[in-house]
């Protein structure tokens, strides 16, 4: 099937209502897996992100060290159909949810790019029966633990993304639509054809409007 279009979703805040991470961690919270006191550190760095304090890097390789480095992935990973089935669908953010339904019934190709991490994003890209979807690299090792983080998924490496399927599929950029919360992806807003802000945060919504951007 050759695609003339291509259709570029962020997750975070945008596919859904909250942070991909945040919710899976306070599903295990809630079942008991992880306790609420351990769970303070990733909530400190979220906020420090949030505020500018480190850069997503950073935040990821905290968090990662803190819970998840020598752990088996498999130990994790156990707990997300339960976690994709009880929680998930209610999260989801209906108007950019009939986007990405609309992207899908009219034939764009059409792709998730999430820095959330990729063991967390790839069931949430399968229930949402994208074609295709990237996310930050969390490394196991032989042994099936986690080792280390690969590729950072930021709005740089968005940006590529969109630029590479371009290319690989032969798709005109006037024909490419991306849809964000955060002004963290203005520069793959900028090179999209047709860009959405959705939900933006105040920097982004005030770019949105001085560009003309769509607004949902």
């Amino acid at each position: 099937m050759r695609f003339q279009r291509l259709s570029v979703f962020d997750l975070d805040e945008t596919l859904i209502q909250g942070n991909a991470s945040a919710l899976f961690f306070r599903y295990l919270v809630n079942k008991g897996v992880v306790s609420y006191k351990n769970l303070a550190p990733f909530f400190l760095e979220s906020y420090r992100y949030k505020n500018h304090k480190i850069d997503l890097e950073k935040l990821h390789r905290k968090i990662f060290l803190k819970y998840l480095y020598s752990e088996k992935k498999e130990k994790w990973m156990k707990h997300l159909p339960f976690f994709m089935s009880q929680l998930l669908p209610n999260r989801l953010y209906v108007p950019a949810f009939l986007k990405l339904k609309a992207s899908l019934h009219m034939g764009h190709y059409t792709v998730i790019l999430s820095n959330s991490p990729d063991f967390i994003v790839a069931p949430i890209a399968e229930f949402l029966k994208v074609h295709d979807w990237s996310a930050t690299e969390y490394v196991v090792d032989i042994e099936g633990k986690f080792d280390k983080i690969g590729l950072v998924v930021d709005g740089k490496a968005k940006a590529q993304a969109l630029r590479n399927l371009c290319s690989k599929y032969s798709i005109d950029r006037r024909y490419t639509y991306a849809y964000s919360d955060s002004s963290l992806d203005l520069e793959l807003l900028e090179i999209a054809g047709h860009a959405t802000a959705v939900n933006p945060e105040r920097k982004l919504r005030e770019i949105s409007l001085r560009n003309g951007w769509d607004i949902l």
